[in-house]
């Protein structure tokens, strides 16, 4: 947590750009409350436009413990569940105190992956907030950098979801995974509550 708070200075980049909109504002009153029209649950793609989120401006990038990030991932989640460790995570905080996302950054989940080298965005989850993703995606990348990491990446659902956010904050695609489970004969005990469908691996490079 102590590094995390070191290097939060250097992640208040991009600030988003002020917005008119009609629509209602609804927000994530710290980070356990449910969003204000239940029965949904976000990932990479949700936005504004879907769910009737007004935009917010000045949004802060701050520190998260496991526990704040989990609880947002826990309400507002379209497919995902809570992680069980980290590597840190971080939050979008608005004016008013409110958390309007959370991005959970670990290690590589395929265990071929060198995980000294690389760190992955194990859940990201925002309100519908504008342009909270890529500010999230953005953010995680120079964290990331500031520790030493060479490369960061993630996952999307192949079938569903688009990656225009990951787009947008730089990412490139590396690949499709085939999908199905991660339990073999020679190990078990992964989960298996989460998509198991084709996924894409976004990454983007940290190298000086």
């Amino acid at each position: 947590m102590r590094e995390i708070t070191r290097i939060s200075a250097r992640l208040h980049a991009d600030p988003v750009p002020p917005r008119q909109t009609r629509r209602r504002r609804t927000a994530i009153q710290g980070a356990g409350q449910q969003h204000g029209r239940p029965g949904h649950r976000l990932g990479f793609e949700q936005g504004a436009a879907v769910f009737g989120v007004a935009a917010v401006t000045n949004l802060q990038v701050v520190p998260l413990t496991l526990k704040e990030a989990n609880q947002l991932v826990a309400a507002l989640h379209r497919h995902h569940k809570p992680v069980v460790g980290h590597r840190f995570s971080i939050g979008l905080r608005g004016p008013a105190g409110d958390l309007h996302g959370a991005a959970i950054v670990g290690r590589p989940v395929a265990r071929a992956i060198n995980s000294a080298e690389v760190a992955e965005i194990t859940r990201l989850v925002t309100d519908g907030t504008h342009n909270a993703c890529s500010q999230l995606l953005g953010a995680s990348a120079r964290a990331a950098k500031a520790m030493g990491f060479l490369k960061i990446q993630t996952y999307i659902l192949h079938e569903t979801e688009t990656g225009v956010s990951l787009k947008a904050a730089g990412w490139q695609r590396e690949a499709v995974t085939s999908g199905g489970s991660w339990n073999r004969p020679s190990r078990g005990n992964r989960r298996e509550d989460q998509p198991l469908q084709q996924k894409e691996r976004w990454a983007r490079e940290l190298r000086p």
